[in-house]
């Protein structure tokens, strides 16, 4: 009965079926709750990849029936981009059982989403850069999200639309064309590395386009020649866009 009541009967039948052929997910499976045991088949009855996560990582099971709560206190703990996305993939199977539960608002799981990515790509840019350089780098650099993480609506298919604001010349630490130098390199890693993709998934999508320019503008751009490219531009939109942003990284 609990089968057929999931979103695809018939795909939560097979995808059961070959996780009790596993004597350790088995007995897991077994000692469910039954109302945490419907939630688990409806998540494998519709996510390919959290049901082969699952597999790989059967101690995961234990975290249905857990809530999502920001915990930057684990991320700081991580210590590279393979732990971060396990990590990921973690939160993200306590937020698809709240989700699929009905046991919170859906402006619950999009906040939680939202936070996910922002903690996420906060890590991943402390992991990107050498640690003699990371102060520098977050001084001199404020990360922007836009769109649905801007406005902390993301959803599980979103990419993540960023844009790179640096201090202006004469306010530099360093010289400013080494600085700029180092600030590109770096957007260039924390893009590469969110997503790149291995047999646990990927972090997130990235979408540099709606910078100055498009994908033709410079990846990182001074807050004054910012300010002034929408001040000039003709293009209502681009300023519109900026109704949904927020600092997520960097120096707010």
């Amino acid at each position: 009965s609990l089968i057929q009541a999931a979103p695809d009967p018939q795909t939560a039948a097979l995808r059961l079926e070959r996780m009790l052929e596993d004597g350790s997910l088995r007995k897991k499976l077994m000692e469910l709750p039954e109302d945490i045991l419907r939630d688990f088949l409806a998540i494998i009855s519709i996510s390919k990849f959290l049901f082969h996560y699952m597999c790989r990582h059967p101690e995961t099971i234990d975290l249905l029936g857990t809530k999502y709560k920001s915990n930057r206190k684990s991320l700081a703990k991580i210590i590279n981009l393979d732990e971060l996305r396990l990590y990921k993939y973690r939160e993200l199977l306590k937020i698809t059982w709240m989700d699929l539960s009905g046991t919170c608002e859906y402006r619950e799981i999009l906040t939680a989403l939202s936070d996910l990515a922002v903690g996420i790509t906060e890590r991943t840019l402390q992991l990107c850069a050498r640690p003699d350089d990371l102060e520098i780098i977050c001084d001199s650099m404020t990360v922007m999200a836009l769109g649905k993480l801007g406005a902390c609506e993301l959803n599980y298919s979103s990419d993540i639309d960023l844009i790179f604001v640096t201090v202006n010349p004469e306010d530099s630490l360093r010289d400013y064309q080494v600085l700029q130098g180092l600030l590109i390199d770096t957007v260039r890693s924390l893009s590469r590395a969110l997503e790149e993709k291995t047999a646990e998934g990927f972090l997130y999508r990235v979408d540099l386009k709606l910078r100055p320019w498009g994908g033709s503008g410079p990846l990182v751009m001074a807050i004054d020649d910012t300010e002034h490219y929408y001040e000039a531009s003709s293009e209502p939109w681009e300023r519109f866009a900026w109704l949904r942003a927020r600092a997520i990284a960097g120096s707010e």
